[in-house]
């Protein structure tokens, strides 16, 4: 729910952009679907196959780690090495793209991604 309301405020942010720039090279970059398949916990080899690693939080004040992963995958994760290169490639897709253009980026089940 996060992720969504933070695309919306985005998009929300580019039209606002867009009309008061008329002339301004905008894009926006969905990457919301860049991950499918390969989040934490979304397929049996998680984490080792997964595009992010989970960050070591804390359970509330009383300062214990939370180290288990079904505890993990309910909590904030941050890309990888190989998810900061998913996410190059969407940025290098968002940058050719026309001016002006709504990018997303989507992985597929073969693990490739579509720029469109």
């Amino acid at each position: 729910m996060f992720s969504q309301n933070l695309g919306s405020l985005v998009k929300n942010a580019y039209a606002a952009l867009a009309a008061e720039r008329p002339a301004a090279d905008l894009r926006v970059l969905d990457v919301q679907r860049a991950f499918d398949g390969a989040r934490l916990c979304e397929n049996p080899d998680s984490p080792a196959g997964a595009l992010a690693t989970p960050v070591r939080v804390q359970d509330g004040p009383s300062g214990t780690f939370i180290t288990s992963l079904s505890q993990t995958c309910q909590e904030s994760w941050h890309p990888n090495a190989a998810g900061h290169t998913v996410l190059g490639q969407c940025l290098t897709g968002a940058f050719a793209a026309a001016p002006r253009a709504i990018v997303t980026c989507a992985r597929n089940a073969d693990g490739t991604l579509t720029i469109s």
